[in-house]
């Protein structure tokens, strides 16, 4: 009889539940971990196919997942509330929504299973379905909360439907659930991309009214979206509020105002804005830096000046070079060597012998962070 082969992950497992142990395991197939286990005394329980479960819902693997589930059952072992939840959220993650069903009408659904089952059915845009199974709630299972409301409204923001979005934030007032970060957020980003900045404004307003505390992204949400409207005055008034009020702006915060300016070729307050980027130690993305090659290559020098690109002393470096150099470099604690070539035109990075990073690649890496150069070189 075939037995199919799971690989599992080597790294540990992040289990809902944080009370539950850290498993480690290696490739091997599971009829063969749950038979070692047996030899050994020990017998395999629901905690133990959650793990393994879990693990591989963690790798993306959903037929892996699958076969661990069906040993579990073949083996006598009920699969509990915590097993359904999470093959759910991997057959939703998936876009397997009709798999993701049949598993909920298997059991009675708890609070989270509904919630992910609804965020589940928002993802992949199928929104009156989501909405359903919302309103059944009350009728057949648990009252809607915080996080239930807010993957619905999440879903219709997303898909472009922010009147539904609106109706259930003031529904869920009535209901006495405060709405929280991410559903403020979630409205405002929806407003902005509309085109209603005020509306997305006043709902910013009402949310510090209620005493709680915009993170960054709620920021940057409102900051891109004023930019957009090319309203740049308001967009760097939201960025002084965001530093007055102690939240530290981060990369993503300066390239989105930045990219703001640059759009609307407001130079100086571009300028101004890339020196604080650069002092904080924070780096362009590839973005940024299009941007900015655009400009440099399209006004009279005036950018040029302002960044300080001219040039220095014998060495005709590329314009492209300099760029990187002023606006990626900074940020990156690498020693290096740049090496130009004034006939070709291209550049390569040598990096020292402390840094294991191939040249020809001709990226960056850092924080996670990729920035192409040679994508860069080709929008010139």
């Amino acid at each position: 009889m075939f037995m199919p082969i799971v690989l599992l992950p080597i790294a540990y497992v992040k289990l809902e539940n944080p009370m539950l142990p850290l498993i480690y395991f290696k490739e091997c197939d599971v009829n063969q971990i749950v038979k070692t286990m047996k030899q050994r005394g020990i017998e395999p329980n629901v905690v133990t196919y959650n793990s393994l479960i879990d693990g591989y819902c963690q790798q993306n693997q959903f037929i892996e997942a699958r076969v661990v589930f069906d040993t579990m059952v073949s083996n006598g072992c009920t699969p509990d509330e915590v097993t359904y939840n999470i093959l759910i959220k991997l057959y939703c993650k998936n876009k397997r929504i009709d798999d993701a069903k049949q598993l909920f009408k298997d059991i009675t659904p708890s609070i989270v299973t509904y919630t992910s089952m609804i965020h589940g059915l928002c993802q992949a845009g199928r929104l009156l379905d989501g909405r359903d199974l919302f309103n059944n709630m009350p009728c057949i299972g648990p009252s809607p909360n915080i996080a239930t409301y807010g993957s619905l409204i999440h879903g219709f923001c997303k898909h472009g439907d922010f009147d539904a979005g609106l109706a259930l934030f003031h529904e869920m007032e009535k209901s006495m659930l405060k709405p929280n970060c991410e559903i403020y957020s979630s409205l405002i980003d929806g407003l902005c991309k509309a085109g209603k900045f005020k509306d997305a404004k006043d709902l910013f307003n009402r949310f510090l009214i209620q005493g709680l505390q915009p993170d960054a992204q709620t920021y940057n949400i409102l900051i891109n979206g004023t930019c957009k409207e090319g309203l740049l005055d308001k967009a760097y008034q939201v960025y002084r509020k965001m530093i007055e009020d102690g939240c530290s702006p981060h990369s993503c915060t300066y390239n989105v105002i930045i990219q703001g300016f640059l759009k609307h070729n407001e130079l100086l307050g571009a300028k101004q804005l890339i020196e604080e980027m650069r002092d904080k130690g924070f780096c362009a993305d590839a973005t940024t830096l299009s941007l900015v090659a655009d400009v440099l290559s399209s006004d009279d020098g005036t950018m040029r000046k302002l960044l300080d690109l001219k040039d220095k002393g014998s060495v005709e470096l590329p314009l492209i070079v300099k760029l990187i150099v002023f606006l990626v470099i900074p940020a990156y604690q690498v020693c290096f060597t740049l090496m130009v070539s004034s006939l070709s035109n291209k550049f390569k990075l040598v990096y020292s012998e402390e840094i294991e990073t191939e040249p020809k690649e001709a990226a960056l890496i850092s924080m996670g962070t990729e920035v192409d150069l040679m994508k860069i070189l080709r929008t010139l």
